[in-house]
């Protein structure tokens, strides 16, 4: 089965949303979902899309299958969009998400992240980039996102393309580029994954908490304000930018019911326990 499974928490939040009517199906996702090499996210369901239950079910799904099957990575994708939900404009035509639409649905791109942990992410047209690090596609061309230690990029999405009639040319050569580049920034930039078993993550928090204590600042898993430029704020922010969200597992125990759950090593990242299935953020 390639569709995530949705909680009842997460459906009534779609429910709710503005985007969604009962005419509208929930658009999830479609491929390998078991911890896939790419996580490849568009901007949102269109009208056969809608019928079919599935993303890019249409003329650029038949693009990107294309461009999947050049760079030979069929078995290891999963495919989703940024907004599960298809838009329509007052006379009932497909439009692009709203940046507050965009915004809104950040909740259904975090739980396919969750859920599906790829080792790489593609974004497809500026909709899609925009609703993840608020910057265009184009500004990731051939290069990848700094706060993801380079572990995500963008192309434009194939509908830019097939208008320019280069989908299966260029297209396709910048697809294989993004792929090749991510899998070259993987060994030139090695990541900081830490084991609480190891104890190494206590003894980081043991290290930096005399030094938030000469700040004036408490540890608290959120971020430290950057707007301070004294020299013991920069050598901490040296130390907290190598705590990367590394799309990776450890165990910590859940505040709720005391039972051991995964969680993301970023200092923003939030933790579900398999337990009593509550959202907590990791300590």
């Amino acid at each position: 089965m390639s569709e995530i499974p949705l909680s009842k928490l997460m459906l009534g939040k779609l429910r709710k949303s503005s985007l969604f009517s009962p005419d509208k199906k929930i658009v999830t996702g479609k491929g390998n979902r078991d911890k896939p090499e790419f996580l490849i996210l568009g901007e949102a369901p269109g009208k056969e899309e809608n019928k079919a239950g599935k993303p890019f079910a249409g003329r650029a799904g038949k693009i990107l299958d294309a461009w999947i099957e050049k760079a030979g990575i069929k078995d290891k994708v999963y495919i989703s969009n940024v907004v599960p939900l298809m838009p329509l404009d007052s006379s009932g035509r497909i439009r692009t998400p709203t940046t507050e639409e965009l915004q809104e649905y950040r909740f259904f791109f975090k739980e396919v992240l969750r859920q599906v942990r790829p080792t790489f992410i593609i974004t497809l047209g500026d909709s899609a980039t925009w609703a993840i690090i608020h910057k265009p596609a184009r500004m990731l061309l051939g290069k990848g996102e700094r706060l993801y230690d380079e572990k995500l990029t963008a192309i434009y999405h194939p509908q830019y393309y097939a208008h320019r009639g280069i989908a299966l040319k260029k297209g396709a050569e910048d697809f294989i580029k993004a792929v090749k580049f991510l899998r070259r920034a993987q060994h030139k930039h090695a990541m900081v994954k830490v084991n609480l078993d190891s104890g190494l993550l206590s003894e980081i928090r043991n290290r930096v908490k005399p030094a938030l204590k000469v700040l004036g600042l408490l540890w608290d898993g959120k971020k430290i304000p950057r707007n301070m430029h004294d020299d013991a704020t920069k050598n901490l922010w040296k130390i907290l930018d190598r705590i990367k969200y590394t799309i990776g597992e450890d165990e910590v125990k859940c505040p709720h019911c005391g039972a051991d759950g995964p969680c993301s090593l970023f200092l923003d990242s939030e933790a579900e326990c398999p337990k009593c299935e509550k959202i907590f953020s990791k300590p």
